[in-house]
């Protein structure tokens, strides 16, 4: 629940010592329902069967990349550090 103000903006309608433009007062909470004790155990139960569930190494999740996108990023890196190296030698 909140009370919700007009406030400027652009930096132009900014003024020194202004007085904020009251809109209305917002009912609606904006807070989750209240979870009674079993269902917040459910919620805590299911994130550890996450959380140690995996038994994949990470490695595993990193979508591959083929020889060609690497070739073309490692050359876009070796330019880069070239002109790098060439701005800092003038």
């Amino acid at each position: 629940k909140r009370n919700v103000y007009r406030l400027p903006l652009t930096a132009s309608q900014v003024k020194p010592n202004q007085k904020l433009d009251y809109l209305h007062w917002d009912g609606e909470s904006q807070c989750e329902q209240d979870l009674s004790a079993e269902q917040i155990q459910a919620l805590q139960d299911q994130f550890k069967k996450q959380k140690t569930g995996s038994s994949e190494p990470m490695e595993a999740k990193v979508p591959s990349i083929d020889e060609e996108t690497r070739n073309a990023i490692v050359k876009q890196l070796v330019e880069a550090l070239v002109n790098y190296f060439l701005q800092i030698m003038k």
